[in-house]
This record gives C-alpha cells, sequence and structure tokens, in this order.
C-alpha cells in the first residue's frame, strides 16, 4: 500500500515547504482496476506557498510511468504520466468561485485540517489518466482487426448486383 505524510496545510503552505517521494502505481489502492500491471513507477512533488491574498496553495507535480489497458485491444500499454496542478485552499466554503470564475490549471478547494498526501497524490494521478486509453493508431493490436473487417464488406455484392 502507497504510504506518504500527513501534513498540517497552513504551516507547510506558511514555511514555503516542499515534499517529495515516489511509488509503485500497483501499491495504490485506486488505481489496480485502471490498470494492466501494477508495473512502473511515479514520482511526486508537492511544494507550499501562499498567494499574494494570504490563502494556502499547493503546487503538485508528478511523474512517471504506468501500464494502463487500452481499451481497443485490451492489452497493456505504456502511458507517461505527467502532471503540473495547483491547489488553492479557501478557509471557508463560501470562499469557494463560482464555476465561471475558475481559473484553468487550479482547483479550489475548502482548506482541510489534515492533509493526506497519500489521497492528494492518487486523486492527482487518476485526473491525469486519459478517460479511455488507447495505443496510437498503427500500433494497437486491434488496427489489425479493423483492416481485417474492412475487406470483407458484406454490401460489396449488392453493389455489383446493381451494375
Amino acid at each position: 500500500m502507497f504510504e506518504a505524510p500527513i501534513l498540517d496545510p497552513i504551516s507547510f503552505t506558511a514555511q514555503g515547504e516542499t515534499l517529495q517521494g515516489e511509488g509503485v502505481p500497483g501499491d495504490i489502492q485506486g488505481l489496480k482496476n485502471l490498470l494492466h500491471s501494477g508495473e512502473g513507477w511515479f514520482k511526486y512533488r508537492i511544494s507550499g506557498d501562499v498567494t499574494y491574498n494570504h490563502e494556502p496553495q499547493l503546487r503538485i507535480q508528478l511523474e512517471g510511468r504506468l501500464v494502463l489497458t487500452c481499451q481497443r485491444c485490451l492489452e497493456g500499454m505504456l502511458f507517461k504520466l505527467d502532471g503540473d496542478n495547483t491547489l488553492l485552499m479557501v478557509r471557508r466554503e463560501s470562499d469557494l468561485p463560482a464555476l465561471e470564475d475558475e481559473r484553468i490549471g487550479v482547483d479550489v478547494i475548502v482548506l482541510p485540517e489534515r492533509l493526506d498526501v497519500a489521497q492528494i497524490v492518487e486523486e492527482e494521478i487518476l485526473l491525469a489518466l486519459p478517460l479511455a486509453p488507447c495505443h496510437p493508431l498503427g500500433e494497437c493490436a486491434a488496427d489489425g482487426l479493423l483492416a481485417e473487417k474492412k475487406r470483407a464488406n458484406p454490401f460489396a455484392a449488392l453493389a455489383q448486383l446493381k451494375r
């Protein structure tokens, strides 16, 4: 199981601390059903900071390689994990911005009492995954099956009867 520290978010961000770690995708419970195999690796870096409005924020950077299941051929495929996101933490729910005021690449959450790093890393990895992972065209085993189906068109005989 993937383990990481639990932090005090106010202290962590006020002091501008940084935390780094690494893990194996198969050790994260929430990823197990999405992985083709538990092989691979990931690294994370979480940096705390305070905005000019004195709001705590975290910058979460991820990199790694995961083996996902291609949705076309159901074989394993290598996925390059590369994430960089900012989590802005507001003190009250009423301080959350309206949907139209949100900024791209900045997620806003209500300041938690404790920050579970393992949970944050798991959520960020899940958000970085494609909805339907698949090999690039030409690299998928299903491409050959699709080509065979195109050759055996049952309506081709009808077209010849019309002539």
